[in-house]
Order: structure tokens, then sequence, then C-alpha cells
């Protein structure tokens, strides 16, 4: 099992599994086309009337229902909440796992072909930074969009100062 570490969940299922993760570093705008203003909490609550995290149950409500596929199409978590591989990976908050020092992945789904132009750093949350440094965890990008990376040198100066402001050695922060 491959344990995937996100900030917050939005949305567990009836036995508390985490379903719909709030996407790592979210206020950066790693995406392009999420409908979802995913800035700050508070302009997803203001959007949905939900109060979160939301507890699905046997017999949710339509709304709730259309907000969960709204969800599930916004490509949030790795592996997709649909993937045929979902079996493999465990969704968890980022400071349960830590507790543990089991090995984790941190994935930040990149869907803006400009974030690391627009990001030279970002801030990471000081558990994760700490982890890091232990080997414990892996700062994983995710960009889906095929043959796009590299083409500007702002995408490989951005790992050598992610690496460089945190002291993170090179090989715990991986693109794919």
């Amino acid at each position: 099992m491959i344990n995937v570490a996100y900030d917050r969940i939005l949305v567990y299922d009836e036995y508390d599994k985490p379903l719909f993760p709030y996407p790592n570093l979210g206020k950066y705008k790693p995406y392009g086309h999420w409908q979802f203003d995913f800035k700050n909490l508070d302009n997803l609550l203001e959007q949905t009337n939900f109060k979160l995290p939301i507890k699905l149950t046997d017999s949710p409500s339509i709304e709730l229902e259309k907000f969960a596929r709204s969800l599930d199409g916004q490509n949030l978590s790795l592996p997709p909440i649909n993937g045929s591989y979902l079996h493999l990976f465990t969704m968890v908050k980022l400071q349960d796992i830590i507790k543990t020092n089991e090995p984790f992945i941190y994935p930040v789904m990149v869907h803006n072909l400009y974030f690391f132009k627009n990001n030279p750093i970002i801030d990471l949350p000081v558990e994760l930074i700490n982890s890091l440094k232990k080997y414990q965890a892996k700062l994983l990008f995710v960009q889906n969009f095929e043959g796009d990376f590299g083409m500007h040198e702002t995408d490989f100066i951005f790992f050598k100062n992610l690496s460089k402001k945190y002291n993170i050695d090179k090989s715990q922060i991986i693109m794919i």
C-alpha cells in the first residue's frame, strides 16, 4: 500500500474512509480548469453550502451527490478516485501519517502549464519539510499534460530553488 497524504480531506465515506481531498498547495492554483475556487476553504464552503468535512451516508441528498460527482471530475487526487489502481493507495491526512513514521507521498496535481513560472518558490507545511528531511516522504508533482514539462527553463529552476530553500535532498522531489 502506498500512503498518499493531503493537508485536508473534504469528503469521507460512511466508514470514515477519505474519498476526496482538498488539493495540496491549492492556494498556488496549480490547476487550470477546476470549477471550484480552492484558493481557500471559505470560498469552497460558500460555493457548496456544505459544512466540511462531509460524511457520506447510505442515502446522500441529490445536492450532495452532485457535489461529490463534480469533485470526482476535478482530478484532485492521486490516483484518480475512479482509477483502476485505487486499491494500491491509501489516502490519509498529512498530520496523521506523520505521527506513524510510515512512508508517504505528498502529491501536487499540476494542471496549469505556467505553474512553475508563476510560482518560482512555494511555501511547504513545516511537517512536510521535516518528513522530507527524514526521508519519510516524497514530494510528488504530477503534470498530466503530454510533453509540456521542461519547455521553459523556469520548470527546472523551480525544483532547484525548492531543494535549496528547504535544504531537501533532490531525490525527495519527483516530477511525473
